[in-house]
Formats: C-alpha cells, sequence, structure tokens
C-alpha cells in the first residue's frame, strides 16, 4: 500500500532523478563564494537530503522562503515561478484508548504505556529570493574566491582531526599486502584502517581529498561511531542494499567537501557511467536518498567534529 510518506520519498526522489538525467549530479557541485543553502529568515542552513535538492538549483543566491515568509518580508513570488519541495519529520503519537491519561498529557510527559511514537515525513514548498520581487532582505555579499591551498589545509585539518580523535582509526597510503586492492581506495572494518592510493597518484588534490571523505563517511558506520542501520562494512556498487551505504558516503565527502570549499566535481570520463549508475540505483530505490542523506549528514558532523 502507498503511503504519505511513500509519495514525499517519491518526490524527492524523482528531483534528483531529473537533475541526473540532465546530467547533473545535485551533491557535486564546485565551491562557491555564496555559501550553503539557507533560510533567508532564520538564517540556519539546510541540511541532509534538502541541502543537495537545493543546491540542484540553477540560482547563484543561496536563500530560500516560502511563500508565507516572502509575503511577511514585503514581497512575493513572481507568477509562474516553480517551487522547490524540501522535507521535514514530524513527531507523532498514536493513543491507546485504555491506557492513555490524555493527549495532552502524554505527549508532554510520555505516560502513555501502550502508545506508539513515530516520525512522519512531510514536505513544504520553498522559493529562492531570485523567483521573489520587493523583498525587504540585505543584498547578497559575495565574497572573494577562496586560496584554493588554504582549502587544501582545511580539508587536510577535518581529515587529520578525525582520525586522530577515533580510537583505534588508521588512514594508510599505498599497501604493501593484507588490504584488498593495492591501487584502490577502501574502508577495511577489521582493522579498522582508510585505505588510499599514495597521494601523486590523484589527478587533483581535490580528488583525493573527496576520495578521503568518502572512505571517511564508511568508516562512520561502526557501532562506536554512528551506528548505521544495516552497516555492514562491505561495499559495492553491485549488490543490492549495500549500494545505499555507498551514496551514505557520496553524500558525506558532498558534505564535508562543502564545509572545507572542495571542489568535488567528477573528471569527466567518469561521468557518464557514474550518473547512469546512480540512475538505476534511485529509479529502483525511492527511499535511499532521503535515507541516506540522513545517515550522511550525521557523519559528516562526526567527521568534522559537531
Amino acid at each position: 500500500m502507498t503511503t504519505g510518506t511513500d509519495k514525499i520519498y517519491q518526490m524527492v526522489t524523482d528531483q534528483i532523478i531529473a537533475s541526473l538525467e540532465a546530467d547533473v549530479v545535485p551533491w557535486h557541485k564546485p565551491w562557491a563564494a555564496t555559501g550553503s543553502p539557507q533560510n533567508a529568515i532564520t538564517k540556519r542552513d539546510y541540511t541532509g537530503i534538502n541541502r543537495i535538492l537545493l543546491q540542484a538549483s540553477k540560482f547563484v543566491d543561496p536563500r530560500w522562503l516560502s511563500y508565507k515568509q516572502a509575503a511577511a518580508k514585503g514581497g512575493n513570488v513572481r507568477k509562474g515561478e516553480k517551487s522547490t519541495i524540501i522535507t521535514f519529520w514530524k513527531r507523532a503519537v498514536k493513543h491507546d484508548k485504555q491506557s492513555c491519561p490524555g493527549r495532552k498529557a502524554c505527549e508532554a510527559m510520555s505516560q502513555g504505556a501502550n502508545c506508539k511514537r513515530f516520525s512522519m515525513l512531510r514536505y513544504y514548498r520553498v522559493f529562492n529570493v531570485e523567483q521573489c520581487d520587493g523583498l525587504n532582505l540585505e543584498p547578497l555579499i559575495i565574497g572573494e574566491t577562496p586560496d584554493p591551498i588554504a582549502i587544501h589545509e582545511a580539508a587536510q585539518t577535518v581529515l587529520d582531526e578525525y582520525i586522530n580523535r577515533e580510537d583505534g582509526l588508521a588512514l594508510e597510503h599505498g599497501c604493501n599486502g593484507g588490504c584488498g586492492d593495492p591501487g584502490g581506495a577502501h574502508y577495511i572494518p577489521s582493522l579498522d584502517i582508510i585505505h588510499l592510493p599514495k597521494r601523486d597518484t590523484f589527478t587533483t588534490m581535490e580528488a583525493y581529498y573527496s576520495t578521503a571523505f568518502h572512505e571517511a563517511g564508511h568508516s562512520t558506520g561502526t557501532a562506536d561511531r554512528c551506528h548505521r542501520k544495516d552497516w555492514t562494512g562491505e561495499y559495492t556498487m553491485h549488490s543490492g542494499g549495500r549500494s545505499r551505504e555507498e551514496l551514505v558516503a557520496e553524500f558525506t565527502s558532498a558534505f564535508v567537501s562543502e564545509a572545507t570549499g572542495l571542489d568535488n566535481t567528477l573528471e569527466a570520463d567518469q561521468h557518464a557511467a557514474y550518473v547512469k549508475s546512480w540512475l538505476r540505483h534511485l529509479k529502483a530505490n525511492p527511499k535511499w536518498a532521503v535515507e541516506a542523506a540522513g545517515y550522511a549528514q550525521k557523519a559528516a558532523d562526526r567527521i568534522r567534529g559537531i
């Protein structure tokens, strides 16, 4: 049976699929001086799947708001402009008629022994400020282009601090045996080691750090870190549910790359096969995008020490 939540999963996935079919990977973007997607009124950054959905837009301005928020700021959304959906989880309670002391008391004190508490996925629609007229907002401030060296230093600091902060976790370059493909990048759960090829084998430093954060994302799935549901420590693009973990790692890398200012766009020769693969997986698994983005936000926060 299709539920309201299932429809929202599908709406989100359809939006990501539309981007992929247009040859745009919504979680891969160059760094921008204008910043991460944020609410124009509260100034709070959007997280998880909402960050990915809003980053996929054509707009330069990172600020978004609802129709009501636009009106409250003295403006209006221009006629014909198309909204973008963002999601949120709403807590709900199914009250047991026999044991519940009353809805208000139960929700305030969690007193209903047999009441069932759950979360429902919901959505609402937002517009970019570039789609509006008459908004009483401060002008967008575009900063200077970040220094690539400073970006690389920031990325290295995040990586070093994560490795040093996590008991038992190690990072090794190259391989002298016992770590699978000596030329590949992977996380080895049994040894708690992130293995990467030597730095000089990467075409760019951006590619190196994007790969490092991807494998670091895998390493957060353990029980003593983010304790990810159905985490197996095995990752391939061809093995059903484990492909979702690859998407978690992809999103994690994107979130950490964005935070440090890295350009995480793919090499051109990898792009077509990459897009085709994720189109196939997401069409078959509409829940994956929302689930993976939620896991990835927690993983990225763990890596960044938040």
